[in-house]
């Protein structure tokens, strides 16, 4: 029996790979939970360019499908599909086993651009105060976290004590690379917390790179993939392009605008992803804000948060 599910939202990755596909089959299943389909499309790009998400939870994204089943309760997909199954668009549906998408409903997603250059983040101190403000509420948060946890942070640490700082005021970002290339693949999980770390740290300061006249900094696609796995390899790959959900975009945009209260619930609704994967985006976005910061400031931002990770892996 036929299990129909409504198109909410279509963001403009998903769009663009179902309309260029050549064939029906436009990929298959990988991971299955219970609100969530990560797909494997076709090789058309990188190989970690291929990865679509189908979900019924609200948040929107370039590589997301949100779908509803349309009733209160929504859909297992346990229940429904397994891994392997084919991905298959027929008109204006998407087909796996016995669950069909109904694709002319959907609102094509675009995502807000950050606002750097409006923002004035570079100028004034209120920027400092409010990443400050962030680290303390951050230290709030944290719960205790396990030993593999603090395992990847003793090498988190060892990346943040180089001389970062000297290696940017002579425009050289080949350390950052090699110190968080390091550093994925730590921890466990679905994503490893070594790599969200990674992608935080990675889509911020690639997001500020322009304005601070520094070269941005890429992890290539076979390192990625010889230390992780390959849905956690194509997010990281995905963040560190800037190509994230609109909750990040708020949360940054606010930290950008200097916007405190929504600052501070953004990062209350971000630290509960996953078992740690919003600390861990987190700490490596705070990461490289505080490095930023020290460079065009003077400040020692870097300094407390690295107090603030050995205090929580003793």
């Amino acid at each position: 029996m036929k299990t129909s599910l409504t198109g909410l939202s279509i963001g403009e990755k998903v769009k663009e790979k179902l309309k260029n596909a050549q064939d029906p089959v436009v990929g298959k299943v990988l991971n299955v939970f219970s609100n969530s389909l990560y797909i494997k499309c076709k090789k058309d790009l990188g190989d970690l360019n291929n990865l679509i998400i189908i979900t019924q939870l609200p948040i929107r994204s370039p590589v997301s499908l949100n779908v509803s089943l349309g009733k209160e309760k929504p859909l297992n997909f346990k229940d429904n599909v397994y891994p392997l199954d084919k991905v298959i668009v027929k008109r204006n549906e998407l087909l796996i086993r016995n669950l069909a998408i109904n694709l002319t409903t959907c609102s094509s997603y675009k995502p807000v651009k950050l606002h750097i250059e409006e923002s004035g983040f570079l100028r004034g101190t209120e920027t400092l105060d409010l990443l400050q403000t962030g680290l303390r509420l951050l230290d709030i948060l944290m719960n205790k976290p396990n030993i593999i946890w603090k395992s990847t942070y003793r090498k988190v640490i060892s990346f943040l004590s180089k001389d970062i700082q000297g290696a940017l005021g002579s425009k050289e970002t080949a350390i950052l690379e090699s110190g968080l290339s390091e550093l994925i693949g730590l921890g466990s999980g679905f994503t490893p917390s070594g790599d969200d770390f990674a992608g935080g740290f990675l889509f911020f300061f690639n997001a500020l790179t322009p304005k601070l006249k520094l070269n941005p900094v890429f992890i290539d696609e076979e390192t990625i993939k010889s230390r992780t796995n390959w849905v956690s390899g194509c997010l990281l790959n995905y963040m560190q392009r800037q190509i994230v959900d609109e909750e990040i975009l708020s949360f940054t945009n606010d930290f950008l605008e200097k916007n405190e209260n929504e600052f501070a619930m953004d990062i209350i609704d971000l630290i509960q992803r996953g078992h740690t994967t919003g600390l861990d985006f987190l700490l490596g976005f705070f990461s490289a804000a505080s490095i930023i910061m020290d460079e065009v400031f003077g400040s020692r931002l870097k300094d407390k948060l690295l107090g603030l990770i050995r205090a929580n892996v003793r």
